[in-house]
């Protein structure tokens, strides 16, 4: 709210002072009864104007006497264990052990400007763009009408310093006591200074040369600028009863009231004119939110917002608030882009009782949930749309969060005064980068006790915008040299300080260090360890935190300039650690460089530089040993450089070419210009950086997990949240027919990536789904031999049977659930059927001939064609099922050149594969290959599997799952084999599991032994329960559903049938390519594109049906002559039940095939292989081929 920029506040105590000055510290919280606590809060980097203000807390441990301050005992019990022996100084002040060999610094490079003041708090501001100009404002931490302040301004950049006392004086003749002053973000020249205890304001129009003083009728606590109007200001007194907001078109010369009881304020300058927007409270309810474009100063101008919320904030592009459900959590309220509200979902059954806004970017809000007083989780949302509005997905677990009113009630945080913090930074302007701080273990002691210490915390870094998290890799050695073990693997990593560290009284640290100016240069402050427990370095990482080296041990403040062209640190004040010396790196910090800055030690309170880091002008801020007096040391390190930088001292450097196997960043590779580290020359202020992008294809890395599914630790793959209560696989209640919806996979593309295409893209982007004209029951299909049973999904209670006639003994069975036809093979038939569910319709035969043992079906629902599996033949094949002639295209796919003992089969006609099952004893596989046949790949072979039974593929998922009926489980893995995990096993529903299915976040399966249908969780198998029991023979089980049946390929793309694409079989292959093939017995060209060219004996084309015309007046051989029409067939198609030759004579005199000299006749007629005789399995389904058998 309000606006101080380029400020920076440094604070000195003594230890008798510490409980009053955190007190002070805490000063933002105001009496109970003034305004109700904050529930949602932000990152202060999300503060307005955070770009040009920073306030740094720099409070001093040891003072005069040289002895520790007092600590109260409830700090001493919490950090008891957390204390840590002192640092022996090591060479080059406790620095690196390589010292630098640049030339010594001029004298002039250095001015020492004593400020003659005592006051023990310091605040100092940069006008910055252009200007030399640098306020300071000297004062005591207890503001008092008589307290005494001073201001200090520097016209030359802080060589030297003017105080301005007599510009500030009451009208009573007495000094005013200034305690803040606030410039205006745009025009650098104004400034307003105030005096709370005296309800007075002082301003200037031309950096305090003059000053115009006001008495007001408030106390102006906190001031905000319009930015596009030089001259208009508003105020706040959190002190007044009535709480009024005040508004002055003058520059504080006159004021109105704009509000009364007001809570929150922000000005949008997007707009034109400028709005206001007012939350304010009313007795005995919630707040209401208004908003103005006259400052609430034209007739009926504002308008509501929102009403009954306990928080608003404006940021950016969203308007946030919070409002309490009547189940007594907090929901978040989310406007994007000035749109309507919506409330935000949130995939976790637990109590929402915080926010805080941890970043926003690219239209995505990164948020952390307060779930009680030790649990906060960290959450990602979508980018706001009309369809999904507003919904979150969980990236982190157990992140550190305090706040004062909740998290952690009886920390030492509350007695250090600390404000409301998460510990997590993003990396300078780099996207997706940020570090965070973690709670070491989801069972770890912190989370149940109402405290923390750096023990519990550890350091994980993302590099995709959070969709994963890593410990950070630890440097190979440190600054001697010395060889470190450390191995992630073993729990051993980098952990670096942030606003814990810096608040912990035992050994308080300086922050992490990132800037826009300087991409992928990381300074912080670490421990190596197995948590943030132990004696800190400086670490420094010119890689974006991908690799890091240590550069110094012990504490020191740092910054850096040049546009990171330089690195400086200088050691932290301690009892015994006064200094007279300034470390400075030119080459990323591989070498350092000393510099006496000045003849005595100093005390150093801070180290800071104009924010932006682009100068080579630093400041430090101290005093000397003895007596506290304030003295401003200001050091241009402008000739430690050699030369002003030419082209040739720069190269492109990308932080994902510095990320091994990661070859893009969010989709793309973002290319800088920076300076080669051992390039002594000088950037200057002016530098524009080049940067170059190019777009990437998509992978894994550029995918986060969905609204309502989680990444599981082992696989990494997203799994469906089971704490999330929403159906993220239903259709959107906005879904005309004739148009698509977004169907997740469980993942989404990171907010802000630019990846195109790749592998990725199918397997991760959502599936585009039709939207339904009327939405159909899903339901299960499963085979009992004699019967199929139909089980919708919405009452799994009832069973109903198909009206099929004459089942003997269904193995398999298949569903086109566009046609609304049912496909079953008998294995005592053999033969295969179709009956289509129209009334009309009766059974048809599809294939009856070279038939023997029907295990496996499957249905090609966009190029029309069936799979059928023969496990006697050995053999895959297919027919086209939108014909009525030529033997249906019948080919074989695979046969006994690939195969032994086929089994179950699935497609993924989207993608262009099948996928099959094969029991051999030497063979044993989870097999994948094109629908064509070609490419077959074992996935997964023994001894993973044994008897590999039913395969099915998750289409929500793209992951493969299958049975296997020896070692009784059931697994999945992703589409290449990779990622394997068992879900089930061992089970007493998975004594022999033969056939499974997936729909949505559920798997069912049936089992031999078991007698039953089962369901359970896909990903864990938990809430395993029972569909229905006492069935025995269960076989085939399929699951049906318009959800499932969608996409195209090149086969179906504007195409009602795919014999427009191709003349006879096409068949969809990976990538959107396709193959066009012939059926069996006819002659065959190959072609370079891998596809068939199909023709007769003679050389001619066939006709549409695939005959050949008489060459000669006879057929040629391996073709059957028709007996009343001139054509051929292939011998194939003679008796197989369809009328090819159109007089039937093709079909006339047919007799069943006695079994070949490799195969055993079974009891009742089957063919079956030799060896499959006596090897304890019931293959003729009579047992015959078990009979007599040697033991």
């Amino acid at each position: 709210m309000a606006s101080t920029e380029k400020t920076v506040t440094l604070w000195l105590y003594r230890a008798i002072a510490f409980l009053s000055v955190v007190a002070l510290l805490s000063s933002k919280v105001v009496k109970a009864d003034d305004v109700r606590r904050k529930t949602l809060t932000f990152h202060p980097s999300l503060e307005q104007n955070s770009k040009k203000t920073r306030d740094i807390v720099l409070p001093v441990n040891e003072y005069g006497d040289g002895k520790d301050f007092s600590i109260n005992q409830h700090v001493s019990e919490h950090i008891e264990n957390d204390r840590v022996k002192r640092q022996a100084p090591t060479l080059l002040s406790q620095g690196s052990s390589v010292r630098g060999f640049l030339p010594t610094l001029p004298a002039n490079s250095t001015s020492v400007f004593p400020l003659n003041d005592t006051h023990f708090m310091l605040t100092v501001h940069w006008a910055g763009e252009g200007s030399d100009v640098v306020v300071c404002l000297a004062r005591n931490p207890t503001q008092s009408a008589d307290a005494s302040s001073s201001v200090f301004v520097s016209y030359d950049y802080g060589r030297t310093f003017v105080r301005k006392d007599h510009l500030f004086v009451l009208p009573n003749g007495k000094p005013a006591s200034i305690g803040r002053f606030f410039n205006h973000p745009k025009v650098n020249s104004h400034y307003v200074f105030t005096d709370v205890t005296n309800k007075h304001m002082f301003t200037t129009t031309n950096s305090v040369h003059t000053v115009q003083s006001y008495p007001l009728d408030f106390a102006p606590e906190d001031i905000t600028f319009d930015e596009k109007k030089p001259f208009s200001i508003i105020a706040y007194d959190k002190s007044d009863r009535l709480r009024r907001l005040w508004f002055s078109r003058n520059f504080g010369m006159d004021w109105s009231t704009v509000r009364e009881f007001v809570k929150s304020w922000f000005l949008d300058v997007t707009t034109s004119p400028t709005t206001l927007y007012v939350e304010y409270e009313t007795p005995g309810a919630d707040n209401i939110v208004l908003s103005s474009i006259s400052m609430f100063t034209a007739t009926n101008d504002a308008k509501v917002v929102i009403a009954n919320v306990e928080d608003f904030e404006l940021r950016d592009d969203f308007m946030l608030a919070t409002r309490r459900n009547p189940g007594g959590d907090l929901d978040l309220l989310v406007s994007y882009k000035r749109g309507p509200f919506v409330v935000a979902s949130f995939p976790s059954k637990l109590r929402r009782r915080d926010f805080h806004i941890a970043d926003i970017s690219e239209g995505q809000l990164m948020v952390c949930v307060n779930h009680d007083s030790m649990l906060t989780n960290l959450y990602i949302s979508n980018v706001p749309d009309d369809t999904k509005g507003v919904q979150f997905s969980l990236s982190l677990e157990r992140v550190l969060y305090f706040y004062p009113e909740g998290a952690f009630p009886n920390s030492w945080l509350k007695d250090v005064g600390a404000e409301a913090f998460i510990d997590i930074h993003r990396v300078g302007k780099l996207r997706g980068i940020y570090i965070a701080s973690q709670f070491r273990d989801a069972n770890a002691t912190a989370l149940t006790k109402t405290s923390v210490t750096p023990d519990d915390l550890v350091t994980v870094v993302t590099f995709d915008k959070g969709g994963e998290w890593k410990l950070i890799q630890p440097p190979r050695y440190d600054d001697e040299g010395q060889s470190i073990d450390c191995q992630r693997s073993k729990g051993c990593s980098l952990h670096l300080s942030q606003r814990l560290s810096q608040l912990y009284p035992i050994n308080k640290t300086a922050p992490i260090l990132t800037s826009s100016s300087a991409p992928g240069i990381i300074v912080a402050t670490g421990v190596i360890g197995a948590s943030l427990k132990g004696h800190p370095g400086v670490f420094v990482s010119a890689d974006a935190g991908l690799t890091w080296h240590q550069v110094l041990k012990g504490s020191y403040w740092y910054t850096m300039g040049d546009h990171g062209g330089v690195l400086v640190a200088v050691k932290m004040f301690r009892a015994d650690a006064a200094t007279t010396e300034l470390l400075y790196s030119t080459d990323e910090g591989e070498t350092w460089n000393t510099h006496q800055f000045i003849d005595e030690p100093m005390r150093v309170y801070g180290l800071i530089t104009e924010p932006g880091e682009n100068t080579t002008i630093f400041t430090m801020f101290g005093s000397k040993s003895g007596s506290h007096q304030w003295i401003i040391v200001t050091v241009d390190l402008k000739a430690a450089f050699q030369y002003e930088c030419k082209e040739e001292d720069y190269k492109l450097w990308s932080p994902s070419g510095s990320l091994s196997g990661r070859p893009c960043l969010l989709g793309h590779q973002l290319s800088y210009q920076r300076r080669m580290a051992h390039s002594n020359c000088y950037n200057g202020k002016s530098y524009s950086r080049p940067t170059i992008i190019a777009n990437c294809e998509c992978r894994r890395e550029d995918y986060e997990c969905d609204f309502g599914f989680k990444e599981e630790e082992v696989t990494n793959q997203c799994i469906r949240d089971p704490d999330s209560t929403v159906d993220v696989f239903s259709v959107p209640m906005k879904c005309p027919p004739g148009e698509f919806y977004n169907r997740t996979k469980g993942y989404r593309l990171v907010p802000g990536d630019t990846c195109v295409g790749g592998d990725g893209g199918s397997r991760f982007a959502p599936d585009k789904v039709a939207c339904p004209v009327t939405e159909e029951a899903d339901f299960i299909l499963v085979a009992q031999r004699q019967k199929i049973l139909r089980i919708d999904l919405r009452n799994t209670e009832r069973l109903d049977e198909f009206p099929l006639p004459a089942l003997q003994n269904v193995f398999a069975l298949e569903f086109d659930i566009r046609s609304n036809c049912v496909y079953w093979a008998d294995s005592l038939q053999d033969k295969i059927w179709r009956l289509c569910l129209d009334g009309k319709s009766v059974p048809q035969i599809l294939v009856e001939t070279q038939l023997e043992s029907i295990e496996g079906m499957a249905f090609d629902w966009l190029s029309n064609n069936l799979y059928f599996v023969d496990g006697a033949r050995a053999k895959i094949e297919v027919i086209r099922t939108d014909i009525n002639n030529t033997g249906r295209m019948r080919r074989t796919i695979l046969n006994g050149t690939v195969l032994d003992k086929p089994r179950g089969i699935t497609v993924h006609p989207v993608r262009g594969y099948m996928f099959y099952t094969d029991w051999s004893t030497e063979k044993a596989c989870v097999c994948r290959a094109n629908l064509d046949g070609s490419s077959q790949e074992k996935l997964i072979g023994a001894p993973m599997v044994q008897w590999p039974n039913g395969v099915t593929i998750d289409f929500f998922a793209d992951r493969l799952y299958w049975v296997d009926a020896k070692s009784d489980y059931i697994a999945s893995a992703d589409l290449d084999g990779k990622n394997i995990k068992k879900i089930l096993e061992g089970t007493d529903q998975t004594l022999h599991p033969f056939s499974v299915a997936v729909f949505k976040n559920v798997m069912y399966w049936d089992d031999w032994n078991a007698q039953g249908i089962f369901m359970a969780d896909k990903n864990r198998g938990t809430g395993l329960s029972t569909i229905a029991s006492r069935l025995p023979g269960v076989m085939d089980l399929k699951i049906f559903s318009q959800s499932l049946r969608h996409g195209s390929n090149a086969c179906s793309t504007n195409s009602s049938s795919s014999a427009s694409v191709c003349p006879f079989l096409c068949m969809g292959r990976p990538n959107n390519g396709y193959s066009c093939i012939c059926p069996d017995g006819m002659h065959v060209e190959l072609q370079a594109n891998g596809s068939e060219k199909c023709l007769c004996p003679d050389g001619h084309a066939p006709q549409a049906n695939g005959s050949c015309s008489l060459v000669n007046q006879t057929c040629p051989e391996d073709y059957f002559e028709c007996q009343t029409l001139e054509m051929c067939i292939p011998s194939l198609w003679r008796c197989d039940g369809d009328n090819d030759c159109h007089d039937k004579s093709d079909e006339a005199n047919c007799t069943t095939p006695s079994c070949s000299s490799s195969q055993f006749q079974c009891g009742n007629g089957r063919c079956i292989p030799s060896h499959w005789r006596c090897d304890f399995d019931n293959d003729c389904l009579d047992g015959s081929d078990e009979v007599s058998c040697g033991k």
